[in-house]
């Protein structure tokens, strides 16, 4: 590295000025988007951002992934396999998707959009000592995965699979 730098300042006596003061430049632009983007200015076009995970929208609204769970009327498991897109959407009720973009007040578009992609690869899930971290994940029904949950009540189970059921 230091054999090239001496090339370049063979060739060019002033890089080493020229580069700082690129350098320094860098920093400025760097300064001036992180006021930006504290100020919430960078925000695409229609103004909302998309969302980076179900349980994180909850975490900014002050929200535990159990709260969240309770406003849209669900378990924590069924909260953590949305936020990892593990439903097909196609399979999640509608009033799901409302309950959940009410209690993270966002809106229902983004929050359908969010839960349109393909599973979302978490460090716990895909650790290098997790055997099945080659595996990836598929999709699965929403209904069989409301079924089979444990930890929701009959009355948040009856009430899925009516939805669903619709």
């Amino acid at each position: 590295m230091e054999d090239l730098r001496s090339i370049l300042l063979n060739l060019n006596p002033a890089a080493g000025v020229e580069e700082q003061g690129f350098i320094q430049h860098l920093r400025s632009v760097r300064r001036e988007l992180e006021l930006i983007a504290d100020a919430g200015a960078l925000q695409p076009e229609g103004g909302e951002v998309p969302l980076k995970g179900l349980i994180s929208e909850a975490r900014k609204c002050g929200l535990s992934i159990a709260e969240l769970a309770d406003a849209a009327r669900l378990s924590p498991s069924l909260v953590k396999m949305l936020d990892m897109r593990l439903a097909r959407y196609a399979t999640i009720p509608t009033q799901v998707v409302e309950d959940i973009a009410t209690a993270i007040k966002r809106s229902v578009e983004k929050v359908a959009l969010y839960l349109q992609g393909g599973p979302v690869r978490t460090a716990v899930a895909y650790a290098d000592d997790n055997p099945a971290a080659t595996r990836p994940q598929e999709q699965r029904d929403f209904l069989d995965v409301v079924r089979a949950d444990i930890g929701l009540s009959e009355e948040r189970r009856a009430r899925l699979l009516d939805l669903g059921n619709q």
